[in-house]
């Protein structure tokens, strides 16, 4: 009989050393997944939210395809709040400054384009505007010379 008591002693210490491991893995991990499913769920409303804004703005602008632009903008805030919820659970840290820094280098480069783009049209009239004046210094005029 001794033998069982003190192999059951010795299960229920294991049981309750392994318990307490799992508790304690709980306990730390507890807080930042609660944070995590949080940041999910103000992420998803606020995807719902811009995707929503998105569709309002392109409608009153005349876009046509609304919904592919409020679907885009749901998309690009959902996969925002995805990485800010694996931030938050520790997979993600160095995802989400790779994420920002390739935002920022997007958004320079969409201005340089547009900027680009529409200087073509100011670019062309003030070469026109140049040539106009170096044609008009080789007559003669415009540099106090009388004909």
């Amino acid at each position: 009989m001794g033998n069982r008591s003190e192999l059951a002693s010795r299960a229920g210490s294991a049981l309750a050393a392994g318990m307490d491991r799992i508790f304690e893995t709980l306990k730390a991990t507890l807080p930042s997944a609660f944070s995590a499913f949080v940041a999910l769920a103000i992420g998803a409303l606020a995807a719902f939210v811009a995707g929503r804004v998105a569709e309002a703005i392109a409608r009153n602008a005349a876009v046509p395809n609304v919904h592919a632009v409020g679907r885009t903008f749901r998309g690009i805030v959902a996969g925002i709040a995805i990485l800010v919820a694996l931030d938050k659970l520790g997979l993600g840290r160095s995802l989400l400054g790779i994420f920002f820094l390739i935002a920022v280098a997007a958004v320079a480069l969409a201005f340089a384009i547009a900027f680009g783009l529409g200087a073509v049209a100011l670019a062309r009239r003030l070469e026109e505007e140049g040539r106009g004046e170096v044609g008009a210094g080789e007559a003669g005029e415009g540099r106090g010379e009388e004909k």
